[in-house]
């Protein structure tokens, strides 16, 4: 019986939600918080990136300040892997943008832990990519191409 694997990465990597799905890629949503709510950046921007910035500039324009971002805790983390070894996942390379450009990769390890913790035979490999977006991607493309053959 092969092991399964899987290839994470989260959405500094610029990828849709539609291409994570065509190369199974599971991604872990960054969080936007706007001056009134906050949100999960994942379809919303990538969907409608002109309604994205157009907000955003009304938000400045009114003196609101502009949003920022926010890292998936490491108990989100923790929920995905949890979820993908209930779906008989059993090796997992998780790959985050820059840990120097953000929190990400340590939750993202923080999580690992976790559920290395809860799932013995459960083996991740976190990546801090060095890098954010495009660069990211094709790290998380590379991976999941691997895994394939």
């Amino acid at each position: 019986m092969p092991i399964e694997r899987v290839v994470v990465t989260d959405t500094a990597s610029s990828i849709t939600v539609e291409q994570a799905r065509s190369m199974g890629i599971h991604l872990i949503p960054l969080h936007i918080i706007w001056p009134d709510k906050t949100q999960s950046l994942d379809t919303d921007f990538h969907d409608n990136p002109k309604s994205f910035y157009e907000r955003m500039e009304g938000f400045r324009i009114n003196g609101q300040g502009l949003p920022s971002t926010s890292a998936p805790s490491r108990g989100e983390f923790f929920d995905a892997y949890d979820q993908l070894y209930k779906q008989g996942i059993r090796e997992v390379a998780s790959v985050h943008m820059a840990g120097s450009k953000s929190a990400t990769y340590a939750s993202a390890e923080a999580g690992a832990i976790m559920a290395i913790r809860e799932y013995p035979d459960l083996a991740i490999k976190t990546i801090d990519s060095g890098t954010i977006s495009l660069a990211q991607l094709f790290i998380a493309q590379s991976a999941a191409e691997m895994i394939q053959t």
